[in-house]
């Protein structure tokens, strides 16, 4: 059975804010896997932080806060020994000679790593390192370890990103595969339709077109004639109705553009009861109007159309139950509701969830004079068009805005 159009949108609007979701919670997460993976494969200093790669060096080009943390200083030495700056002012360096520089060197004392470095000015720049933090022994490429950092970081950030295209691949597949279904059920509904328009008109067009054929052929016999015309024009009638359902459903918008003011909606019930009450009588139904007489609530709407709400949901329950029937009218301040019912059958609950689609009747056969399927359908555009909503669960409750 085809769904409803309305729940169909809003599956719809539901499906695509879930999938808006997840792209925005997966945006989320790959930007936060791209921020770890920069504080940790980035976050520790590279090893020339440290260690200066290259012969000639200045102190003033290092970084002497990360050396100071990893308990390392430097200082120069001239040509003739004088130490002519040191990194830390609490160290208490004299004046050296060579040979005091080589014992402050890894070559002679093993607890620490010593490395050197010529200046511009050609005098010495010497790092010290214990050994336990820094080694100069040849078991870490120094020249290459920044490359092979840079290289893992580039190579998550890659994986990440084509974690990423596929994540979103997947939730635009997802929703378009969706969006898809909904295309095809909107095509079907459409023949759907137009296969109720032809069923609706052929039927009383076919009845007209043979009995006036007959009546034209002269087989009808002369006190036969007044039945046939008739037969006719009841028919006609009901053509009328069908067309001017199908054409007030396509033209509701429009007309509701030009009429929309603000009135009293309980009093247009006690007025729409009160100048259709012989109809109701006439076929043995009883209306309740259970709200105050006095009871208001001022709204803008359509009176004509909503007029027209009034007709199709009461009429239903006249030409739907039997004689006798008793239908209420109530309202509900509180939830600004308005609550249309009977004391009759009810709606069959296979046709419930399809209740406002247009073209859906519980007549199999399609034959009768009223609402083949285009009452209900005009009902629930009129409270779209208002801004209301309505639904079904064994009485009417629309809910005014």
């Amino acid at each position: 059975m085809i769904g409803n159009k309305n729940h169909r949108f809003k599956r719809v609007i539901s499906m695509s804010f879930k999938f808006m979701i997840a792209f925005i919670i997966l945006s989320v997460i790959y930007l936060s896997l791209n921020i770890v993976a920069l504080i940790f494969l980035s976050g520790e200093k590279p090893i020339y932080e440290y260690i200066p790669i290259g012969q000639i060096q200045e102190p003033t080009d290092l970084n002497w806060e990360s050396i100071h943390k990893m308990g390392g200083y430097g200082y120069v030495v001239d040509n003739e020994g004088n130490v002519v700056w040191i990194s830390q002012e609490s160290k208490d360096f004299k004046k050296l000679s060579v040979g005091d520089i080589l014992k402050d060197s890894i070559l002679v004392e093993n607890d620490r790593s010593t490395f050197t470095y010529k200046t511009q000015d050609g005098n010495y720049l010497i790092l010290n390192y214990p050994s336990e933090t820094l080694t100069n022994q040849p078991t870490y490429e120094i020249s290459t370890s920044p490359i092979d950092s840079q290289r893992i970081l580039s190579t998550v950030v890659i994986v990440l990103i084509l974690f990423y295209i596929l994540g979103i691949f997947f939730i635009f597949h997802k929703l378009s595969k969706n969006l898809e279904k909904t295309v095809q059920e909107e095509e079907e509904d459409k023949r759907f339709f137009f296969r109720g328009i032809a069923h609706d008109i052929k039927t009383p067009l076919a009845t007209i077109m043979a009995y006036s054929k007959a009546i034209n052929d002269g087989i009808v016999k002369d006190d036969q004639t007044s039945q046939y015309l008739n037969t006719i024009y009841y028919q006609s009638n009901i053509l009328k109705n069908r067309v001017d359902d199908m054409m007030l459903y396509a033209t509701l918008e429009e007309h509701m553009e030009e009429n929309m003011q603000k009135n009293d909606l309980l009093e247009a019930i006690r007025r729409y009861v009160g100048e259709n009450y012989s109809w109701f009588s006439e076929r043995n139904a009883k209306i309740d109007i259970r709200f105050k007489d006095d009871e208001s609530y001022n709204t803008t709407f359509d009176s004509t159309l909503f007029s027209r709400l009034l007709q199709n949901i009461l009429s239903n329950s006249v030409l739907h139950n039997n004689p006798g029937v008793c239908i209420y009218i109530d309202w509900d301040i509180k939830e600004k509701c308005l609550i249309l019912g009977d004391d009759g059958k009810g709606i069959p609950k296979e046709l419930q969830d399809n209740l406002f689609d247009p073209m859906v009747t519980g007549d199999k056969s399609r034959t009768g004079e009223h609402f083949r399927g285009m009452g209900l359908a005009n009902v629930n555009r009129i409270v779209e068009l208002h801004g209301w909503s309505i639904e079904y669960n064994n009485e009417f409750r629309i809910k005014i805005r």
